[in-house]
This record gives C-alpha cells, structure tokens and sequence, in this order.
C-alpha cells in the first residue's frame, strides 16, 4: 500500500537495481530464464556419484536416528513462524499457515514421521521459487545472488531435522567456525583475529602478522552431492539420516520469479539450497572439500 502511496505522490525515491537489467529483454519471462539458466550454469557434474547408500543396520541403537516429532510441536513452530516471510512455491502465505496451524498440524506430523521412517524427502518440497538479489546497484547475471524461497512445512521439518542431529553437526564444525553457530557473530569473528595478532605481536620472536582471507565461489551451488555423502559418513551420521538427506538433495528443482514471471523449471545437480535451514550446516562440514 505503502509503495502505491508513495509513488502517486512522487515520493518513490528508490530505484529497483534490477531494472536496467529487466529493460535487456524482451519481457519478464525471458529475463526470468536466462537468470535461471545463469545461476544453473554454475552447477557441477558429479564425477564420482553415488551408487550405493549406506544400509541401515536397526540393531545398532547408537546408530539409530530419532527426531522428536508430534503435532504439539509442530503446531508451535507453525505459530511462532514469522508472518512476514515470503511463500514459497507452494504459494501459501506464511499467515495462512499460522491461521490454520491447529488443523494441519496433524496431517504435517504425520508427513514428517513417514518421511523419516522411509528416509525420503517429498518431492513437492524439492522445487524452490528462487529470487535474484543483486550484489551491486548496476548488476549484470554474473552479479545476483539466487535465494531460495521454500515451502513453510519444509523449512519446519528441516530445523526439527537439524534440532535433532544439532550436537553432531556443531562438534565438527571446528572452535574457528562463528557462522551458523548460536550465540556466536561476526564480533566473535573479529575479537578471535584481534586477540590472535596482538598475541602474536607481542611474542619477541614474531616480527609481523600476515592475514589471508579468500572467499568460496558460489560454494553454495558448486558443492558436489557426493562430496557431501562422504564427509557425512566419516563423521559418523547416522545411517538413516544420510540416507535421509541425499534424498534431500537428489532431483531438486527451481524456477527465478521475476515480479509476478515466473521461469522454467531446471534441475539442481549439485550445492544445497541458499535459504534452506539444513543447507548452511551441511557447507561448514565439508569447507575445504
């Protein structure tokens, strides 16, 4: 409302940094598709896929996977889901969810538990509406960031996933790891660096500190799925779960909306989804790889 207010009376001072790259094609539709195709351009082949998954040994507890999931908890965390977050491409608004959350928390209760107990994603939950968001004022299609809008229901059967499996994932992510981390920030970050080189200038021995910083290239969408399969099994996930989570990853696809446009679909060969709750912990394990 606010938007259309301000624009009839001239007070519009913001500019989309995305239109001079809309006014390169012909209509929305077009724009869509090649910033989809670029985006899928940076995919990977998988060279060494996987084959054979793990198989579940049930007589093994230790290396049982339980998810503590019943319809009172997922009638919370639909409630407490911000309002305000966008719907992803099953087109539901977050408010509806919350609106109905006393009804539909038991049918989603019930998906949830069979998907963990078939150690299988649903599809429908696989295809992610993603939105470009620009890295500059002037961007051209090597310069957007693609931000996956998914599912409500998948975005809260992915944090119990992860709730579940939390203490494994943040015992490898390393003491130097602050991302994806509670109670850590980028203050941590630079407090670390800071107490590190005024240690290390401080020793009669050293006469300076060098710092390197590098940055991953579209880590997110580069991360080969198999890569993923074998750090996930040298940690010592359980069977279930990494089962579990290649059906996650495995046949995924996504569509760019462009205002109301939305693209083709095309398929997600490799990296995790950015905007995803299990996508950031699964790029911390295998940093590096």
């Amino acid at each position: 409302m606010w938007k259309t207010v301000n624009s009839l009376t001239g007070r519009s001072t913001q500019s989309n940094p995305l239109l001079n790259l809309f006014n390169d094609f012909d209509n929305s539709l077009t724009c869509a598709n090649a910033i989809n195709l670029s985006f899928a351009s940076c995919f990977q082949t998988d060279n060494h896929p996987v084959t054979k998954l793990p198989e579940s040994d049930h007589s093994l507890d230790s290396k049982r996977w339980f998810c503590d999931i019943t319809p009172f908890l997922v009638f919370k965390a639909l409630n407490s889901y911000p309002a305000h977050k966008a719907s992803g491409s099953d087109l539901i608004p977050t408010v509806l969810y919350k609106h109905v959350a006393h009804l539909v928390c038991d049918p989603l209760c019930h998906i949830y538990i069979c998907s963990i107990e078939e150690c299988c994603f649903p599809d429908a939950w696989k295809v992610a509406h993603v939105t470009p968001v620009p890295k500059c004022r002037s961007p051209t299609l090597l310069d957007l960031r693609p931000i996956s809008l998914l599912s409500v229901p998948s975005k809260i059967f992915e944090r119990f996933v992860f709730n579940s499996l939390s203490h494994i994932f943040f015992d490898n992510y390393g003491l130097n790891q602050f991302g994806y981390r509670p109670k850590s920030s980028t203050c941590s970050a630079l407090i670390t660096l800071h107490d590190f080189v005024t240690r290390m200038l401080d020793r009669t021995d050293v006469t300076g500190v060098q710092i390197v910083s590098y940055d991953y290239s579209k880590a997110f969408d580069k991360l080969c799925h198999s890569v993923i399969f074998r750090r996930l099994c040298e940690i010592g996930f359980p069977n279930d779960f990494i089962v579990w989570i290649m059906s996650y990853l495995s046949n995924r696809r996504q569509s760019v909306r462009v205002a109301s446009t939305l693209s083709d679909l095309v398929d997600v060969t490799s990296g995790v989804p950015q905007g995803s709750v299990l996508g950031p912990a699964l790029i911390v394990l295998n940093r590096g790889s």
